[in-house]
């Protein structure tokens, strides 16, 4: 019996471990107008495979030059079924950021880039 819970148990956490690969995932993140200094909106899309998530808890990091990290955080979404995040950007210059995002307390993932100010 102990051994047959233990094949049920490695197989129901294979499973789930399978379902939450980053490649199922994609994201694109895109300023509504060109980026500029001072607040930008940015609108990040989330999908599974084809299908947009939109219970997602999103969490944007921007890094700065002066080792200064600003942290954005949004649960909702607009009309078109992205995230908003007003991003603000202070000098013309190439910024890191992280965005990470988890359904439901799941599996969080993580995307990597950078915006340039002109």
């Amino acid at each position: 019996m102990k051994i047959l819970n233990k094949i049920l148990l490695a197989s129901i956490l294979t499973v789930g471990f399978a379902q939450a690969k980053d490649k199922d995932f994609s994201t694109s993140i895109e300023a509504i107008e060109a980026l500029k200094v001072g607040v930008n909106k940015v609108n990040v899309s989330i999908k599974s495979k084809t299908i947009p998530v939109y219970d997602a808890d999103v969490k944007l990091k921007v890094y700065h030059s002066d080792k200064k990290i600003v942290k954005y955080r949004s649960n909702k979404i607009d009309k078109n079924g992205n995230y908003v995040f007003n991003v603000e950007l202070p000098d013309t210059k190439k910024y890191n950021y992280l965005l990470s995002y988890n359904r439901k307390g799941g599996v969080i993932h993580r995307d990597r880039g950078s915006f340039k100010v002109q």
